[in-house]
């Protein structure tokens, strides 16, 4: 009896190091049963858990996308007052920049003026 078990034992092992062993590359044969051996432990949802599931994943893409439009608006309104307000800073001093320009720039034709009227005589 003894030695029937130490048999079976054995015979046992050498099966489970044969299942352990990697398939020899290009057998698609042993690939192709593999993959289905595979498929056949995997767990498929029933159409109400999928349905439910996809619904959870629709509603969640759907809120996170309204949060990132509200801060992108967020966002785009702070941007919007800080530029104004630096814009609207230099404007003030380009008001008063303006007013020098222009008597310099009057002056300056002026002194055109006279110059090429000195070179026409």
């Amino acid at each position: 009896m003894a030695d029937k078990e130490k048999k079976a034992k054995k015979a046992e092992k050498k099966l489970d190091k044969k299942k352990l062993k990697a398939p020899k590359a290009g057998s698609g044969k042993h690939w192709f049963k593999d993959f289905r051996a595979e498929l056949k432990k995997v767990i498929w949802p029933t159409k109400r858990q999928l349905a439910e599931n996809t619904t959870v994943v629709i509603s969640m893409v759907i809120i996170v996308a309204v949060i990132i439009f509200l801060l992108d608006l967020a966002f785009k309104s702070i941007t919007g007052a800080v530029t104004s307000g630096i814009v609207d800073s230099k404007k003030g001093n380009n008001a008063n920049n303006t007013a020098v320009n222009t008597v310099v720039d009057t002056n300056n034709e002026t002194a055109q003026n006279t110059t090429t009227e000195n070179k026409a005589e």
